[in-house]
């Protein structure tokens, strides 16, 4: 029964973190890059205007 609980947790832990890290990609998108100063290893080079 601990053990189901502790997965239970750790689960919900990783839906959380996913979540959030998914909305902080989004807003960063939506701000027109998210890279400051457009360097080449930026994943959102090809977006910078």
């Amino acid at each position: 029964m601990g053990s189901l609980l502790v997965i239970a947790l750790i689960l919900l832990a990783l839906g959380l973190w996913l979540g959030w890290a998914l909305a902080r990609i989004r807003r960063r998108k939506k701000q027109g890059g998210g890279c400051a100063g457009c360097s080449s290893h930026c994943p959102y080079h090809n977006q910078c205007r």
